[in-house]
């Protein structure tokens, strides 16, 4: 049976980090170290990024740029049952360009709807994970942790600019 969803590996909307223009291209804005996380957290750790790997939404890295990683444990697991890795873009954030789109008026958009006979619901879960990142800019989204360093293939959360370009 074919699926209708496309994998990660297709070419869909793909996006560049753009610096803003006084931003120097060989400025690293930050080289982080990992944290220190106990023996459960990093085996958690382990099985997430290899699940990130399998799917090829991450890969390795070993340029000299990185932001740094932690996970969030308490409200995460309330949430959503487990913790949630956080990375730190906000020294990437600094560097990149503003780009900004006005949302649409709630109130205008639901006139529009008064009409209609037939309505759609969709899942937008990990719904950053459908934007690429163009091949020569992915190094910027570099993250450290205890084993390792990483980049990311599509657009992680995180980036100022992901809800403008989703």
């Amino acid at each position: 049976m074919q699926t209708c969803y496309p994998s990660h590996e297709k070419k869909r909307h793909e996006v560049g980090l753009l610096y803003h223009k006084d931003y120097n291209e060989n400025q690293i804005p930050t080289k982080a170290r990992p944290i220190q996380m106990n023996k459960e957290m990093e085996e958690f750790c382990r099985k997430e990024i290899q699940d990130l790997l399998n799917k090829k939404l991450i890969r390795k890295n070993s340029l000299p740029w990185s932001c740094f990683t932690f996970y969030v444990i308490k409200n995460a697991i309330l949430e959503r049952g487990t913790p949630r890795l956080v990375i730190n873009y906000k020294p990437l954030n600094k560097a990149l360009e503003w780009i900004r789109y006005p949302n649409p008026n709630k109130k205008d958009l639901l006139q529009k709807l008064c009409n209609a006979k037939i309505f759609s619901k969709f899942n937008t879960k990990s719904r950053f994970w459908q934007i690429q990142i163009k091949e020569k800019e992915r190094y910027k989204t570099a993250f450290t942790i205890p084993f390792g360093q990483y980049e990311w293939n599509v657009m992680p959360f995180g980036l100022k600019n992901a809800p403008s370009e989703f």
